[in-house]
C-alpha cells in the first residue's frame, strides 16, 4: 500500500511539471503577441538614444530597419498576429525559437525571435516581408 502512495505522488509530480511547461509555451505566445501589438503601435525611434533596448519591454533591441518597415506598413487596421514555433522556412537558419507574423491588409511581416533566458526577453534575429510593397 505504501508503494502505491509513492507511485501516485510520482505521477502527480510528473503531471504538474508537464502542465507548467504547457503554461510556459502559452505564456511565450501571449508575450510574443504583445510584442507584435507594441511594434505596430511604435511611433518614435529615438536615434539619439544610444540604447534602444527599452522601446519594447520583451525585446532586447528593436533595430532601425524593422522600425522603418513597420512605419512603412502603417496604418495597421485590425492587424492579426500569429506565433509559430521555429524559424522561417527557406529564410532563417534554424536558430530562431519563434516566428511572429504580423498580417496587415495584403502584407505580412515575419519576425524571427530567439528567447534569452538571462534577460528573460527575445532577440530579433531578422525579419522579412511578403505581399504588397506599394505602401
Amino acid at each position: 500500500m505504501e508503494l502505491n502512495k509513492y507511485i501516485f505522488l510520482f505521477l502527480l509530480i510528473i503531471m504538474a511539471s508537464c502542465n507548467s511547461k504547457t503554461q510556459n509555451v502559452a505564456d511565450f505566445d501571449s508575450r510574443i503577441i504583445a510584442i507584435g501589438k507594441e511594434l505596430t503601435s511604435l511611433d518614435n525611434f529615438n536615434k539619439s538614444n544610444l540604447n534602444t533596448n527599452f522601446l519594447i519591454e520583451d525585446i532586447v533591441n528593436v533595430g532601425e530597419n524593422l522600425f522603418n518597415e513597420i512605419q512603412k506598413q502603417k496604418p495597421f487596421d485590425k492587424p492579426q498576429f500569429n506565433v509559430k514555433k521555429g524559424d522561417i522556412p527557406t529564410y532563417g537558419n534554424n536558430t530562431a525559437d519563434y516566428t511572429l507574423e504580423i498580417l496587415n491588409r495584403e502584407s505580412v511581416i515575419k519576425i524571427r525571435l530567439k528567447y534569452d533566458k538571462v534577460y528573460d526577453k527575445f532577440h530579433i534575429l531578422g525579419f522579412t516581408t511578403v505581399g504588397d510593397d506599394s505602401n
